[in-house]
């Protein structure tokens, strides 16, 4: 998981350093591993925020991981491009969605630390790619997931069903 990914990418870049918000289940299981892994002093856990602090969050991070196996419509995908932060994402169905693999973000394989690991890097190292895909969510998030969106295409449905 991310744990371990922030383990391998400490090599290269010893100050990288990961925040963690939201609590659950897996919690005290992150904590154990940061330890196991020797990065604890690398990791802060927030436990539950609210939404104008995950806000500053995001507009503070250099980027911003989605590291599940099960998502609807990420909602925090979305609030990523709106923050103009890139993206690294598992391709799993719903996340997929809205993150097109170097378009809008880069997608890797669910539970593959060593691919995050690889994605992450190129995020850091890769400014260019950095630009396209926060342009790319930006655009996206524009032309797909906005309210004049929504609403030009629930007023298509209207006339459609008036016709």
């Amino acid at each position: 998981g991310i744990i371990r990914a922030l383990a391998i990418l400490k090599k290269k870049f010893p100050d990288a350093h990961l925040v963690v918000a939201g609590d659950g289940p897996e919690l005290e299981n992150l904590q154990k591993l940061t330890k196991d892994y020797g990065v604890s002093d690398s990791v802060k856990f927030l436990g539950n925020v609210s939404r104008a602090e995950t806000w500053q969050l995001r507009k503070n991070s250099e980027l911003y991981v989605l590291n599940s196996t099960y998502e609807g419509l990420p909602h925090t995908v979305l609030t990523s491009f709106a923050a103009e932060i890139p993206i690294v994402a598992t391709d799993i169905p719903g996340t997929n969605e809205a993150v097109y693999h170097e378009k809008t973000g880069l997608l890797v394989e669910a539970v593959n630390d060593a691919q995050l690991a690889s994605a992450i890097e190129r995020l850091f190292t890769d400014k260019k790619l950095v630009e396209k895909l926060v342009e790319g969510g930006t655009k996206l998030l524009k032309e797909k997931f906005s309210w004049e969106t929504h609403i030009k295409t629930l007023l298509n449905i209207f006339e459609s069903v008036l016709a």
